[in-house]
C-alpha cells in the first residue's frame, strides 16, 4: 500500500504520521509513578504542567513528545534531581521547587538524590488503556526513499533519514530508528542506526518487556548520485508500508 506524503493514515493498528501535530497524544495519556529505595520518603507534590506537551527533535533527527513536570518538595533540603545525565538543583523558598522536561516514552526515571545516594525515582509512563494503536512518526527526511517498516509493537516509534553519497558517488541512506521501549538487548538503548543502499533491507530483533519481535526495514536508495544534481531533489515524496 502506497501512502501519499504527509497526510496521516491509520494502517491496521499502526497510526502513521508525517506531522507530529497529527498524533493524538495528550498529557492525560500519562501517569506519574514515585518510588522510594528505602523506608525514608520525602513529602512532595508532583504534577504535569498544563498545556506543556511539546515535540523535541533529538540530534539524530527523531522527534519525541515531552511533558513538563512541576516538582514541589514540602521542605527545604539539599536534595537534587538527576535526569538524562543532568543534575537539577531546586529553588528553595518555602520548600523546594523545580520544573523538569521529560521524554514521555523514554522509560527513564528522574532520580531523587542526596549526599551521593539515590533515594527514589519519579517516572512518567503511558496509560496502556489509552493506547489502542501504535504510533509511528516518520520524519519527512525519509519521504523520497520509499522506506518500509513492516511492524512495531511499541506505543510510539520515531524514524528519520539522512541521504549522502560516498567517494564513489554511491548513494547511502542512514536511517535512525527509535522505538519507545523496544531494545536490541537489555542495555542497548536507541536510537539504532541502519545503513541501506540500493534496494537494501535490514532486520532487527527487538525485545519488548522480555518478549522478542523482529522488525524489517527496506528502502529504495538511488545507486549513484550525479555531481551537482543534489539540489534537484530525489522525489517523489512517498512512504510505503505493507498492506
Amino acid at each position: 500500500m502506497l501512502i501519499p506524503a504527509f497526510p496521516e493514515k491509520a494502517w491496521g493498528e499502526i497510526f502513521i504520521a508525517y506531522d507530529e501535530n497529527d498524533i493524538p497524544i495528550t498529557p492525560d495519556h500519562f501517569d506519574i509513578d514515585v518510588s522510594w529505595n528505602g523506608p525514608v520518603s520525602i513529602p512532595m507534590f508532583i504534577k504535569i504542567s498544563r498545556n506543556s506537551l511539546i515535540w523535541k527533535r533529538h540530534k539524530d533527527g527523531n522527534k519525541f513528545p515531552q511533558l513538563t513536570l512541576s516538582l514541589n518538595i514540602q521542605e527545604q533540603s539539599d536534595l537534587h534531581l538527576i535526569y538524562q545525565g543532568r543534575t537539577y538543583i531546586p529553588e528553595q523558598q518555602k520548600g523546594s521547587h523545580i520544573f523538569i522536561d521529560v521524554d514521555v516514552f523514554s522509560n527513564e526515571a528522574i532520580q531523587i538524590a542526596r549526599d551521593g545516594k539515590i533515594l527514589g525515582h519519579v517516572l512518567v509512563k503511558p496509560f496502556p488503556e489509552f493506547f489502542d494503536q501504535h504510533y509511528l512518526y516518520v520524519d519527512p527526511s525519509c519521504a523520497p526513499y520509499f522506506v518500509e517498516l513492516d511492524r512495531t509493537e511499541d506505543f510510539f516509534t520515531s524514524m528519520s533519514c539522512e541521504f549522502h553519497a560516498n567517494t564513489d558517488r554511491r548513494g547511502i541512506l542512514d536511517i535512525s530508528l527509535s522505538p519507545a521501549e523496544g531494545r536490541l538487548s537489555g542495555s542497548d538503548k536507541p536510537p539504532y542506526s541502519l545503513q541501506l543502499t540500493g534496494d537494501g533491507q535490514s532486520k532487527l530483533k527487538l525485545f519488548l518487556r522480555d518478549k522478542p519481535y523482529e522488525v524489517t526495514i527496506k528502502a529504495k536508495v538511488p545507486e549513484y548520485v550525479a555531481r551537482f544534481k543534489m539540489a534537484l531533489g530525489l522525489g517523489p515524496y512517498q512512504f510505503e508500508t505493507p498492506g
